[in-house]
């Protein structure tokens, strides 16, 4: 799971346990309705309605708490309905109503209706404060004036009275309590001074109504209102009240004046507030979250998705509405979808119904656009019964993961080649060696001549190997020069048309100016042969291999999709065949070594992997599009380079092996160094043998007469080649230097590339090899 998952989580986590918290520590009852009927209720409302458990009131409609009609002789469950849609319709609702707790006792509260929305559903949010006492006192008040007194005394509402006007024709000491005002000093105040502006004109606009509404036939003359003011407190702050407002009527019932119970509402305004500032952040969190978040209600309807969510499949709400369409849509394949959505059965039922419960998959996904992508999802379940699911695109890690572990198996190969490959040579050195000493002393034609041909020969089968091995390890020693590809290829062409044969078709196709490149020529051979002999292999009878060059540009777009190249100018060869093809699973194991579709005894596995190492030594790329029954297309990349290609029209002087110079041969294997020492003095030189660099330095140092050659393998104990030269450079500056190895490594080439002037063997080389090499060495 990434970081930002967590943190979702645990900010949806908080988020529902602050709202958890204000909802159940709410004094009043508050409770959430769907269309009519209650769908959550605070532990509050379990209280003040008698009840012991939530199943007594959710899924139950408001008239089955209330009785068959309220005061004003109205239906409840029409008046209820009306109050109801009235809310839904985004008119805030707050009227006095008659309820029956659950063994029927009538109870008066005051109730407030607000709609709020979540996704595409609305739902209504209730707050049911229970006034019996409140109402009892404003009955009392009407029966008696000094009981209202007496009540008004004691209570820690305000209770007031005002003219038309609003000036104020009793107060109750209490407002000192509340608002800090004595009574003297609340009867001396002007409206207007008493509240905010805004109270003030919302206070008159609602007296005006009301007395429009009282000349209307059948309107309930005791009738009260409930209205939210915010007055002044006499330290300057403000104060919210919630006002209970009736009528004054004298003996005809004409309205004289208004009286009211005013109550402190702070706390409540807090708490409401707070509510919807965690749920406007909530949802701000959801909104701008990094990966796409969708919630779906408990009936598997979508109610929201933010936006992350329809950038990554690029599905909207309308074309998925719920879980049985999001399916339908995103697993197209019934099988898959089957087992998609038997996981998220299995996983349902494993966390249960508790809140907080997640279980995190990983499914492939089909975008509204046709593309799959790889997909990370977290479902987090709510108290409601709700779940939030986050969804993380992880194509790209996915991919990035396994191009590295392809790219770590594949350099562990080349290690263990590498290694391989330096150790053999040097045993493929003496065997060829002695093999080719024994011929030189034995007639020609003889049995034991035709023997020590076919060892020689099977050696040189043997080193060919490990110079493939070699190339894939991309410590194959180079030679490079810039090179114009239109010109270097063409004289291959009839040796290829040879090896692949005469039924297959090879057809040539220059590109036009092509740029430069700089690699061995050797390895561009390399590269053709062995590319054409797999195509060889993929054709059955007749076809056709066509190779091709060209220029290409790859930009930052292609390499993003791409991340294994780099944006810059390539020269490209193509080789495409006519032949079988090859499935994905097969394209993807094409460049490890050994790895072969060929029978037994048919091939090595290594000609596609020396391709991959000769390419990626040089800082090229390569991609292979091949489908079954469709022909493969390789296709390498080259960078360019500056300069002019070079030619090479010096005629080489010939150079007659054997010499009398002297020569000092370092090489701690011992058969290796008797075998280039007895070789040289054949030739005529005189040799000093040394098995160790230490033994080379004391040669060099006690010998009186001049040495003139070198002759040192490159890794040894005790010290390497190149720091042999060095030291023994300074006791003979004049000594020259040629270095031998069964495994190029950087003591002497930088990235396997020798640079000028630098003289080497690769092992295993022939004795006429030996003789040219040394030969050119002193000469030059």
């Amino acid at each position: 799971m990434t970081k930002e998952n967590k943190e979702a989580e645990e900010v949806s986590r908080e988020a529902e346990r602050r709202y958890r918290t204000l909802f159940e520590g709410a004094n009043d009852a508050i409770f959430i309705m769907k269309e009519d009927r209650f769908v959550e209720c605070n532990q509050k409302t379990l209280e003040v309605f008698g009840c012991e458990r939530s199943d007594d009131i959710v899924g139950h409609t408001p008239w089955e708490f209330s009785p068959q009609q309220q005061p004003d002789g109205i239906d409840s469950k029409e008046k209820a309905l009306i109050v109801i849609n009235a809310a839904f319709n985004g008119k805030p609702q707050r009227f006095y109503w008659k309820y029956c707790r659950k063994n029927k006792t009538p109870f008066d509260a005051e109730v407030s209706l607000s709609c709020f929305e979540s996704g595409d559903r609305q739902f209504i949010q209730a707050i049911v404060r229970d006034i019996t006492e409140q109402k009892q006192a404003e009955e009392d008040l009407s029966e008696s004036e000094g009981r209202y007194l007496l009540i008004a005394e004691k209570m820690n509402d305000i209770i007031w009275t005002a003219d038309l006007a609003l000036r104020p024709t009793y107060v109750s000491p209490s407002i000192e309590k509340v608002l800090g005002f004595t009574k003297e000093e609340r009867m001396s105040q002007n409206p207007a001074d008493q509240m905010t502006p805004e109270s003030f004109v919302r206070a008159t606009e609602i007296l005006v109504k009301e007395l429009e509404r009282d000349l209307l036939p059948g309107i309930d003359p005791g009738r009260t209102i409930k209205m939210d003011i915010e007055y002044y407190h006499k330290n300057g702050s403000t104060i919210w009240c919630e006002n209970i407002v009736g009528a004054l009527r004298d003996d005809k019932g004409t309205i004289t004046g208004i009286h009211g119970v005013s109550r402190d509402i702070m706390e409540r305004k807090r708490v409401e507030e707070a509510l919807q500032h965690e749920k406007q952040r909530f949802h701000n969190l959801i909104h701008n979250a990094p990966f796409g978040m969708l919630m779906i209600d408990k009936y598997g309807i979508f109610n929201y998705a933010n936006p992350k969510f329809t950038e990554i499949f690029g599905y909207d709400l309308k074309d998925v509405p719920d879980g049985k369409k999001w399916f339908e849509l995103a697993y197209p394949d019934p099988e898959y979808r089957k087992q998609v959505v038997s996981t998220w059965i299995e996983d349902l039922k494993a966390y249960g119904h508790g809140p907080g419960e997640k279980r995190s998959r990983v499914f492939d996904v089909t975008c509204k656009d046709g593309s799959r992508k790889i997909i990370h999802f977290v479902p987090v379940r709510l108290e409601t019964g709700e779940n939030i699911v986050a969804c993380e695109d992880i194509t790209e890690r996915i991919t990035l993961e396994e191009q590295l572990r392809q790219a770590q198996k594949m350099e562990s190969v080349g290690r263990l080649a590498g290694g391989v490959a330096h150790d053999f040579n040097n045993m493929l050195q003496a065997i060829m060696g002695y093999a080719e000493l024994a011929l030189l002393k034995i007639r020609t034609g003889s049995p034991a001549d035709a023997n020590l041909v076919q060892i020689k020969q099977a050696a040189q089968r043997s080193a060919d190997l490990v110079r493939q091995l070699l190339a894939f390890a991309r410590k194959q020693t180079m030679r490079p020069k810039v090179l114009d590809l239109n010109d270097t290829m063409p004289g291959m062409l009839k040796i290829l048309q040879q090896l692949i044969g005469e039924n297959i078709k090879l057809v040539w196709k220059p590109g036009r100016e092509i740029r430069p490149v700089k690699i061995d020529p050797a390895q561009i051979d390399q590269i053709l042969a062995n590319l054409l002999v797999n195509a060889r292999d993929s054709i059955s009878g007749a076809g056709m291999v066509t190779i091709e060059t060209g220029n290409v540009l790859l930009d930052e777009a292609y390499c993003r999709v791409n991340p294994d190249f780099v944006p810059g100018k390539y020269s490209l060869i193509a080789v495409s065949d006519t032949g079988s093809g090859m499935d994905k699973e097969t394209v993807a194991h094409i460049f490890e070594p050994f790895f072969t579709t060929k029978e037994v005894g048919s091939g090595t596995g290594l000609g596609l992997s020396t391709v991959y190492g000769i390419v990626k030594q040089n800082g090229g790329f390569i991609n292979v599009y091949s489908e079954p029954g469709h022909g493969t297309t390789f296709k390498i990349y080259l960078p360019c380079c500056q300069g002019q290609a070079e030619t090479d029209n010096a005629v080489q002087e010939q150079i007659t092996p054997g010499g009398t110079e002297t020569v000092l041969v370092v090489e701690d294997e011992k058969m290796l160094l008797e075998f280039v020492g007895s070789t040289l003095k054949e030739q005529g030189y005189t040799v000093l043998s040394a098995g160790t660099p230490a033994d080379a330095l004391a040669i060099a140092r006690e010998y009186k007469s001049p040495i003139h050659l070198l002759i040192t393998d490159v890794v040894m104990p005790e010290m390497n080649g190149l720091e042999l030269k060095e030291a023994i450079g300074i006791l003979r500056p004049d000594i020259k230097t040629l270095y031998m190895s069964g495994y190029t490594v950087n003591v002497i080439a930088h990235r396997g590339v020798l640079d000028e002037g630098t003289a080497f063997l690769q092992k295993p080389f022939s004795i006429g090899a030996l003789a040219v090499k040394v030969r050119q060495v002193i000469e030059g």
